[in-house]
């Protein structure tokens, strides 16, 4: 248990995909609206 109201998270990568540009990736701010 930590006194922090936040975690640091490692993503997980499971596959690199080319059809998507790197400028379309979900960024926090997107994640939690």
């Amino acid at each position: 248990v930590f006194a922090s109201p936040y975690s640091l998270r490692f993503p997980r990568i499971q596959r690199v995909r080319y059809d998507k540009p790197w400028y379309e990736c979900l960024d926090v701010q997107c994640k939690y609206n």
